[in-house]
């Protein structure tokens, strides 16, 4: 079974036969969401590129390149859109692990990027649990409370997926320690050796 994985990945695309749909959807052009951006991916060579390859072999000389999947231009990314140093140009869905939800080099980003606000808490980047701003509140009720659900009037921000994940968990089992009612298998709690459940 695995055998014929492999074979029919190693079978040239176009020797695939796609639904009907499949191809209707693929040249359907949508209008980009912010002009300029690029109206649907463009590949120019394979990937990794030339140039994409001299910047690895630079790059392995300083970092670990091995789970490495491509080198993208950040500067001409755009939009959905990420791009190599050899100018290929691809949708990107993964976009950074989701955390780039609104798409490279986004003007409105970019304007607020310029803001004092921005080089302020980019520069000073505070441990927001021991030493928030003294404007923080404000932030927060100005910013992400004013859209989230009714009853959810308390908000933790998180650098990236990972963290906002770690949190859930502490959350969940800092719950579940506050609701623990307390029994042992000897009846009582006597020394160290007591078996304790919840």
């Amino acid at each position: 079974m695995a055998s014929l994985r492999i074979a029919a990945q190693l079978r040239p695309l176009t020797s695939r036969v796609l639904p009907r749909t499949v191809r209707t959807y693929a040249t359907t052009s949508v209008k980009p969401f912010f002009t300029g951006e690029p109206e649907r991916p463009h590949v120019k060579t394979a990937i990794p590129g030339p140039e994409s390859q001299k910047a690895i072999a630079e790059l392995d000389k300083v970092f670990d390149t091995r789970s490495l999947n491509m080198l993208a231009n950040y500067q001409k990314s755009f939009g959905n859109y990420i791009s190599d140093p050899d100018g290929n140009v691809l949708l990107d869905v993964y976009a950074q692990i989701a955390s780039i939800p609104v798409g490279y080099s986004n003007p409105h980003l970019l304007k607020a990027a310029q803001s004092e606000q921005m080089a302020s808490a980019i520069i000073n980047r505070p441990a927001l649990g021991n030493f928030p701003s003294h404007d923080w509140a404000e932030i927060i009720k100005t910013g992400i409370l004013k859209v989230a659900p009714k009853g959810l009037d308390q908000v933790f921000t998180a650098m990236a997926g990972s963290d906002a994940n770690e949190t859930a968990y502490k959350a969940a089992f800092m719950h579940r320690r506050q609701q623990r009612t307390w029994w042992c298998t000897c009846g009582i709690l006597r020394g160290r050796y007591c078996f304790i459940y919840a």
